[in-house]
């Protein structure tokens, strides 16, 4: 499968997608927590039904965001959302919990329920906004997911404080990517180059955006392929 780019869209995205040229966007993540209430009770649904593309959707908790706007949201929110779109074509990102320097590293706080007779592909997502992840912390915390499936996808994301660190981080992808799906982002400064060409470390999937960053060190999907391309990648 190609490097593929996911964009992440909010609200105000949203409603002006019409004025954004998405052929360069392989799949589109709806942070339901950058959308208020009544946006996803009366408006999403006929919003996403003419995205005609894949759709990723997430939920982040205000701890787990860069974002100042946050809608505080439960289940039954965004259940009619989840059910419309049920699709092995589309995806969940299961929000995990790390406790660093426990035992069990991970639990799982998601908003998403009832997924037992869904058919959506599922990303188990851990973040690190304080440094980056061993190699330790990284088979446990696969090992902690609540499942091991085909169509499970493992999403790393770190704010590394070196190039070192972040060099040390994409390694793991080389050495594991041949056993999990991964995805490896490495937030801020040290990470322009793994947004890039993350697949040359076993990535398969970026995010990215299509106006404003709506993470640390995005950049508009546009640059990632044309940049890919002048490079000699798709």
């Amino acid at each position: 499968m190609d490097y593929q780019i996911i964009v992440t869209l909010g609200e105000p995205e949203l409603r002006e997608i019409n004025n954004f040229n998405t052929e360069d966007i392989d799949v589109f993540e709806i942070r339901l927590d950058l959308c208020s209430k009544d946006f996803l009770k009366n408006e999403i649904i006929s919003i996403l039904k003419n995205l005609a593309k894949p759709i990723l959707f997430t939920y982040r908790s205000r701890e787990d965001s860069s974002e100042k706007e946050f809608s505080e949201l439960i289940w039954m929110d965004i259940k009619h959302i989840i059910e419309e779109f049920n699709s092995s074509n589309n995806f969940l990102d299961i929000d995990m919990k790390s406790g660093l320097g426990n035992k069990e590293i991970v639990s799982n706080d998601s908003i998403f329920k009832d997924l037992h007779n869904k058919s959506y592909q599922t990303i188990y997502s851990l973040h690190n906004f304080k440094g980056s992840f061993t190699e330790e912390e990284f088979i446990r915390s696969i090992n902690n997911f609540p499942e091991n499936q085909s169509n499970s996808i493992y999403k790393f994301a770190v704010l590394p404080k070196s190039g070192d660190e972040a060099l040390d981080f994409l390694k793991l992808g080389l050495k594991y990517s041949k056993q999990y799906r991964l995805i490896l982002i490495v937030m801020g400064e040290f990470g322009i180059f793994s947004r890039l060409f993350g697949d040359q470390f076993g990535s398969s999937f970026t995010y990215a955006c299509i106006s404003n960053p709506r993470a640390p060190g995005q950049i508009q999907a546009s640059k990632i392929r044309e940049i890919r391309t002048l490079a000699g990648f798709k």
